[in-house]
């Protein structure tokens, strides 16, 4: 799939993938230049459709995997990294929670805790 004939010969930040990460980046970095503009440019470059790989299969599921992996991680990387491990999940789920806020996106979002 190519959404534009020419891609540009010079790009700033390249993005590779719209799934979940490229698509938070591309927002990140658009958010950014909407509060601080520079003369930055940012391509995304995507074999498919946006979020069309394993982000759109996945049916939306983000899930923090915090108590099945919780003691194999203390084992293999330690407490402290662990708990960081966790946090950095977690925070994902809270950014994403104030992105459909913010932006009004229409969805099913619900949070959910599973053990």
């Amino acid at each position: 799939y190519r959404s534009t004939v020419d891609l540009p010969a010079h790009s700033d930040i390249v993005i590779i993938g719209s799934g979940y990460s490229g698509s938070a980046c591309a927002y990140y970095l658009y958010r950014q230049e909407q509060s601080n503009p520079s003369a930055r440019t940012i391509t995304m470059l995507e074999a498919r459709e946006t979020c069309s790989g394993a982000t759109g299969r996945n049916s939306g599921t983000l899930t923090a995997d915090v108590y099945s992996s919780y003691t194999s991680n203390v084992e293999q990387y330690g407490r402290q990294i662990t708990e960081e491990m966790i946090k950095f999940q977690v925070d994902h789920i809270t950014a994403l929670t104030e992105i459909i806020s913010n932006e009004n996106v229409q969805c099913d979002w619900h949070v959910k805790r599973i053990c």
